[in-house]
Order: C-alpha cells, then sequence, then structure tokens
C-alpha cells in the first residue's frame, strides 16, 4: 500500500492510501489528533502504522459502499482501533434474501454529521454504483466520492440493476 499526503495543514492532514495492484483508493484524515479511515482495504496493518505515524487515535472507520469491487477492512480495522464502523444501511442487505448484515455497524444516511477533532464530516447518500453509496464532505472543502467518480467517468449504475434510474 502506497501512502501519500495530499493535505498537510495545522489543523487538518490527509493522507490517500492506494493499492495499486488493486486500482483502489482509501483514505486517512487526521484533525487534532483524531482521525477518521474511509475506504480501508484489506490488510489494515498499514493503517495502523500510519495513524501511529501520525500520533492520531481512529475515532471513526466509515465505508463509503459495500461491494464486491471493494475489499473492505473496514470491520477488522474498527475491532483493532475500538472505532465505531459506519456504513449505509442499503449496503448492509444482501441483494438476494434481503437478510441483513451479520456484523456491527452504525448507520450512515444522509445529512448525518461525522465530527472528530475540528473538523465534520457531511453524509451525502449518493445511489449509483450501490444502492447505498455514500460521498463524504470534509468540512465544506474536500470530498471523498467513493466509487461514484473517477477521472474520466462516473461508476458503473448497471450494477445494482436501476443503470436508467440512476
Amino acid at each position: 500500500y502506497e501512502a501519500l499526503t495530499v493535505a498537510d495543514e495545522p489543523e487538518l492532514a490527509i493522507v490517500q492510501v492506494a493499492r495499486p495492484s488493486r486500482g483502489c483508493l482509501s483514505w486517512i484524515a487526521v484533525s487534532d489528533g483524531e482521525a477518521v479511515v474511509i475506504d480501508p482495504l484489506r490488510h489494515v496493518d498499514r493503517y495502523l502504522e500510519l495513524l501511529e505515524a501520525r500520533e492520531a487515535r481512529a475515532v471513526a472507520v466509515i465505508d463509503t459502499h459495500a461491494h464486491a469491487d471493494h475489499i473492505s477492512g473496514g470491520r477488522a480495522l474498527a475491532n483493532k482501533t475500538g472505532a465505531p464502523y459506519y456504513l449505509h444501511p442499503y449496503d448492509a442487505i444482501h441483494p438476494m434474501d434481503m437478510l441483513p448484515a451479520p456484523f456491527d455497524f452504525e448507520f450512515l444516511h444522509e445529512r448525518r454529521h461525522v465530527s472528530f477533532g475540528g473538523s465534520t464530516l457531511d453524509v451525502l447518500h449518493v445511489p449509483g454504483h450501490t444502492l447505498g453509496a455514500v460521498a463524504l464532505l470534509l468540512d465544506e472543502r474536500f470530498l471523498f466520492a467513493g466509487d461514484t467518480l473517477f477521472v474520466d467517468a462516473v461508476a458503473r449504475p448497471d450494477l445494482g440493476g436501476r443503470a436508467e434510474a440512476w
């Protein structure tokens, strides 16, 4: 996993964590010693190292979506750090039999706010790639779009079976 600091201000740092072999990105946002980890990938030890290097304590772990193209380490990282794990409830149900997720999570819904340090993440429900996809707006300055926006495209809404509507 490759880490790149994309913002480094006195009260806010953002670290992008990339897994080039999979084309996946995740993020760590740190404000006043508290951190939120967004879309953590499967191997969570790298996130623990990065948090320790920044002397930050994880206070939230968030997945912007739950989908086969994203092998999440979210629940595992939440277990290791003691931080709550957040996921939109639409992505926490089995698409065929509608059974709820067999793991604990906090509901992530439209207009919810997740505060940490001196910063706030605002949750935007953006169904399309998945029914429960969310984007996160940090301090009205930075947008974590999950798999909804790409450099030259948008996410594949056909994977959710509702391409026309989405």
